[in-house]
């Protein structure tokens, strides 16, 4: 006796590099300067083995700790162009995408930095039979499973150049303490940041923080609750 069932895995992948087990995209993010207009070529590779057909789209940045009006207001996912939209690469094969982004004249006159996100998604689901074979009964399971793999790139634009403003705040809540880091700045925060103790000779707290402009991130500190009561 077999006993068939079907399976749907969406696997969405939201970061800066693009390396995937079954699909591979290079250049890993595209930056761009919006006063001309830019175009980019991407290199999309099946490392599957299977046939697989892609689509390509511009879509939000979507970053946290953005507002509703700071998201829309440097969006310019609307600005971005791909040829081809969708591509059928069979098993081990690759393919050039071209990526075009060209501003309207409002973007153009306003300085700072701005977002989007290329999205690569699968448009024909991969499809792999596991059969899996019961010790103790003599029947066989069997399961089709549909991998469905989204990637999406980073896309940055910049008018004019500059850099973050960055403030930090600490305070404690119910979770234990914390600081806020407040970019209050027209450009990104990209880099390290590490916490000492008062003393500076321990190291009480290190994350890599990437923060898009005029937004905020709380961040915990590691500390024992002795350390941190207040007085």
């Amino acid at each position: 006796m077999k006993i068939s069932l079907s399976l749907i895995f969406i696997v969405t992948v939201f970061c800066s590099g693009s390396l995937y087990s079954n699909l591979m995209i290079a250049p890993t993010r595209l930056e761009v300067k919006l006063e001309g207009q830019a175009t980019e070529s991407f290199v999309v590779v099946n490392q599957s083995a299977d046939k697989l057909k892609i689509g390509i789209e511009p879509i939000p940045f979507g970053a946290s700790g953005v507002s509703a009006e700071s998201a829309a207001k440097t969006d310019i996912s609307k600005y971005i162009s791909i040829n081809p939209k969708v591509i059928n690469l069979a098993a081990g094969k690759s393919r050039v995408v071209r990526v075009t982004v060209r501003a309207d004249q409002e973007v153009k006159k306003k300085k700072g930095e701005y977002y989007a996100r290329l999205l690569f998604k699968t448009i024909e689901k991969e499809k792999r039979e596991i059969t899996k074979k019961k010790e103790k009964a003599p029947k066989d399971v069997s399961m089709v499973v549909d991998l469905i793999f989204n990637v999406s790139i980073p896309v940055y634009g910049t008018v004019g150049s500059g850099t973050p403003e960055i403030k930090t705040e600490c305070f404690i809540d119910k979770e234990g303490p914390k600081v806020r880091l407040i970019n209050s700045g027209l450009w990104r925060f990209d880099g390290n940041l590490v916490l000492y103790s008062k003393n500076k000779d321990a190291e009480l707290t290190k994350e890599r923080v990437m923060m898009v402009r005029e937004t905020s991130r709380e961040i915990p500190i590691k500390l024992k609750q002795e350390e941190y009561l207040l007085n």
